[in-house]
């Protein structure tokens, strides 16, 4: 088996607007870490569309991690209830 040594990372100030994430790579053969940051103040909802809302979206709770097994990250879609939260991610290329 062979381990990658690359991998990217970027933040996204997370709105009670969806937006995709964004990032330099897109095909992270590896998945994507996603983080609530703890410096947060409120939950992140996660969506594979621009329709998902915080009533339909998968809670990442303030301070918490997830792993996705995706390739591209601008198939997450985030949005919050209000501003205070940032979305950080690490994706293995």
């Amino acid at each position: 088996m062979s381990l990658s040594n690359q991998f990217s990372t970027g933040q996204l100030a997370v709105t009670g607007s969806s937006q995709a994430l964004k990032g330099s790579a897109t095909n992270f053969t590896g998945g994507v870490k996603l983080t609530n940051l703890s410096s947060g103040s409120i939950s992140i909802f996660l969506g594979n569309s621009s329709s998902v809302t915080t009533s339909t979206g998968d809670e990442l709770p303030v301070g918490q991690a997830i792993i996705l097994p995706i390739a591209d990250i601008s198939s997450v879609y985030v949005i919050a209830s209000g501003t205070g939260s940032t979305i950080s991610w690490l994706g293995i290329n």
